[in-house]
Formats: structure tokens, C-alpha cells, sequence
């Protein structure tokens, strides 16, 4: 899963930096996010996990995900050149062990015997002469990773670095002790102050120490530059939700004449329907009167029997009234 949303989220950064023309991306993206996200439970996964990139193309090509949706920028008229350079920069990513192991203690998500709570203890409270080997592993994939981002980053203009950062957005938010969580990145209390320690541990060598407090700055200015681009698109995007609220909010009260029928229309489910008043139902015509001839008027072929009396002789028996008649008593 991760593998796929990330391809669709380095889809989007294609685009927005002007690598690949949306129209030559337009059917191939679609493709992959239907065939990718129709579960409900990859969606969640987008949503849980904070991959910003695959919103923000869901909503280039006119795909509903069922989430909030971020309005993508327009794409950048020179931004192919430096695409091109990330690209050779995540096969190093991707093939670097201590990166691994290093990223496996960011997300607490441990692939060896060290979790981040000795890690974050060690680079307190280490001496560099008691270093554990697996701590040395980890230290060196934390410092590769932010000379490596940092060396990225350091060369694109400001224009550029909030849309590379939307791709690393997850790991910097998580360095800097933001997770996402209801579609923000909100701060953990608990978690560990990461450019603090490696700015002031002593398992850093003193003649590397400038140099991961200049990879942090650069970081920390990208993450800020990245985290404000987020926040503006997703604003954008409640406001045009708000402006679509408010225009049918005014279709509703518009005044309409006292003798207009009631019609019926359908609402959300969380509004009260209208429901068209019940008409009460003609009452049924009633004949004209018509007296009818008096039985003595009437011709003698016309007049009813006379009818039985109640009980009668029968031949060769007692009386019998109507109900023995009926029920053979």
C-alpha cells in the first residue's frame, strides 16, 4: 500500500512541478486511484497516514475520495530539472540500511531491538566512548537523512520547497513532533524534541555539530515553508465549500409567493424535509333524487312477493322457522 500511494503521490508532484503535462497524466491517474483506493480502508489509510500528495491529485483529476479535499497549485513553468534530481536522490533513499532503520525510529515502527525511547535516551545521555553499535547505525542514518534533505532542499528556490516537502511531509512533520490526525498536522506533546538532541548531543562529533545545526535550519524552514502551503490549500478549498453552503443556504429562503404550491424536494439528511401538504379527497357525487312509483302506482308484475311468514306448515311436520330452514334443524 505504501508503494502504491507513494507512486501516486510522486504522480503529483510530477505534475505540479511541470515534469509530466497533466493531459498526458490525466487517464493514467485516474486509473490508479480507482483501482487503488475503491476500499474504504485505503482511503482511511490516506487519511490516517497524511498523504497530502494523493488528495491533492485525487483532486487534479476530478476523482472523490470522501475526504477534504486540498486544491492543488498550478503546476510550476521550470521545475522539471530538479524533479529529475529527486528521483536519483529517493534510489539512494531506498537502498541506504541506516535511513531504514532511522525512519523504522521516527515512525515507531521498530525493525530492530531499538525503539525510540533508547534512542532519544542515548543521544541524551551517551558517551561517545559507550556507544552501543545499533545506536551508531541509527545516529548514522539520522545524519543521512538530514544532510540528504537538507542538501536537496538547499538548492531549489523558495517557490519549489513546499511542493518536495508535501512529498516528505510525513517524515518532517514526525522529525519536528507533529503527527496527522482529523486532516492537520497537530503537535505531540510526548514526543521527543529530535532537533534539540542532535544539536546538543555529545554522541555528535564537535567538528560535524555546525553542520547538523545548519541541515535542522534548513529543515525546519522548509517544513515551516510546507506546513503553510497545507493549511492555504486546504483554507481554499473550505471556503469555496463555504461559499457553495451559503449559495444554496439563499436559494432556500428565497421568498416565494404566498398562493406558490408546496412542492416536494429532497434535503441532507440532517435537514427537515418538506413534505407537500396532503389534499383532502373529493367527496364522491351523489345521485340526483329520483322518487319511485308507490307500490300502488306500481304495475302488479312489478311488485315484489309477498314475503314468507316466519314459520309455516310444512307437509307432514311441525312448523319450521327461517333458521331451521337454513341449517337443516
Amino acid at each position: 500500500m505504501d508503494e502504491a500511494l507513494g507512486f501516486l503521490a510522486l504522480q503529483e508532484l510530477s505534475i505540479a512541478t511541470g515534469y509530466l503535462p497533466l493531459e498526458e497524466a490525466w487517464a493514467d491517474a485516474r486509473r490508479r486511484l480507482a483501482a487503488t483506493l475503491w476500499p474504504a480502508a485505503a482511503r482511511g489509510y490516506v487519511d490516517g497516514y497524511g498523504f497530502i500528495g494523493v488528495r491533492m491529485l485525487a483532486a487534479r483529476v476530478n476523482v472523490e475520495l470522501g475526504l477534504p479535499a486540498l486544491q492543488p497549485p498550478e503546476p510550476l513553468p521550470n521545475g522539471a530539472i530538479r524533479f529529475a534530481g529527486m528521483l536519483s536522490e529517493l534510489r539512494i533513499w531506498y537502498e541506504d540500511g541506516p535511513i531504514d532503520i532511522w525512519l523504522s525510529i521516527l515512525d515507531d515502527f521498530a525493525l530492530s531491538d531499538l525503539d525510540k525511547l533508547d534512542f532519544s535516551e542515548a543521544l541524551k545521555n551517551a558517551r561517545p566512548d559507550h556507544v552501543a553499535p545499533d545506536i551508531s547505525f541509527a545516529l548514522l542514518g539520522a545524519a543521512t537523512f538530514l544532510s540528504r534533505l537538507a542538501n536537496l532542499f538547499d538548492i531549489m528556490p523558495a517557490a519549489e520547497r513546499p511542493l518536495y516537502g508535501i512529498y516528505f511531509s510525513y517524515w518532517l512533520a514526525k522529525f519536528f513532533g507533529r503527527s496527522f490526525d482529523g486532516g492537520r498536522f497537530k503537535r505531540l506533546p510526548d514526543e521527543p524534541n529530535w532537533p534539540q538532541l542532535f544539536s546538543q548531543s555529545r554522541l555528535i562529533p564537535t567538528d560535524r555539530r555546525a553542520d547538523i545545526i545548519g541541515d535542522v535550519a534548513i529543515l525546519r524552514a522548509t517544513w515551516t515553508a510546507t506546513y503553510t502551503l497545507i493549511e492555504k490549500l486546504a483554507a481554499v478549498e473550505e471556503r469555496a465549500d463555504t461559499r457553495e453552503a451559503e449559495k444554496v443556504r439563499a436559494r432556500r429562503r428565497k421568498p416565494q409567493p404566498k398562493d406558490a404550491p408546496q412542492r416536494r424536494h429532497y434535503k441532507r439528511s440532517d435537514e427537515p424535509v418538506i413534505e407537500a401538504a396532503a389534499e383532502p379527497a373529493p367527496e364522491p357525487a351523489r345521485p340526483r333524487y329520483r322518487p319511485s312509483a308507490s307500490a300502488a302506482e306500481a304495475p302488479e308484475e312489478a311488485q315484489a312477493p309477498e314475503p314468507a311468514d316466519a314459520e309455516e306448515e310444512n307437509e307432514g311436520g311441525p312448523r319450521r322457522g327461517w333458521w331451521q330452514r337454513s341449517f337443516g334443524q
